[in-house]
């Protein structure tokens, strides 16, 4: 949007492994997923890089994950809270502004998830639970890697083809024997 170097963005809807390229590559270089829990809400993730002339001052590499509340398009944040644009980060709660030296998500720092229980927490501009379940961030590199999952209730019972079936995503079982 302020950038206009992104015309638009993909959009996660399926449980599973993704990879992102640098924010800096033409490419591959975000995601958008959907609030479960607002209509007026999502995330958009980025994988950014700290070297070159606009990334090297990043206080770190890895995933970073924002909130946008399209109630506020156009405004960004100036006058908020509440914000157009939220950064996720360590420490970061509706009452604490947390560290944003500390928003990057990586293997490498040990910051690995977000979600309604993790540090950092997932949470909407109201304060409740925004619903985005991410984890198994990777290693920074050329690339880096992460799992979405969709919260949902499992359904009792199995397919088949030994699939665990749920609302939101299906878990493959082997039989060893």
């Amino acid at each position: 949007r302020y950038g206009g170097w992104i015309d638009e963005i993909p959009e996660i809807t399926e449980c599973g492994v993704y990879t992102l390229n640098p924010i800096t590559s033409p490419e591959n270089n975000c995601f958008k997923i959907a609030s479960p829990n607002s209509t007026l809400e999502y995330f958009v993730l980025e994988y950014r890089r700290k070297r070159g002339t606009f990334e090297g001052s990043a206080p770190g590499t890895g995933l970073l994950v924002y909130r946008i509340d399209k109630r506020y398009d156009g405004d960004g944040n100036a006058g908020g809270p509440p914000d157009e644009v939220y950064v996720y980060r360590q420490g970061g709660t509706p009452t604490s502004n947390g560290s944003l030296s500390e928003a990057n998500l990586s293997a490498n720092e040990g910051r690995t998830e977000i979600n309604n229980n993790s540090d950092p927490f997932a949470f909407l501009q109201n304060g409740q639970p925004a619903g985005l379940d991410i984890s198994n961030v990777g290693y920074v590199g050329e690339t880096i890697s992460f799992e979405v999952s969709f919260n949902k209730a499992p359904v009792a019972g199995f397919a088949s083809s030994g699939t665990l079936i749920t609302e939101g995503c299906s878990l493959d079982f082997f039989d060893n024997s």
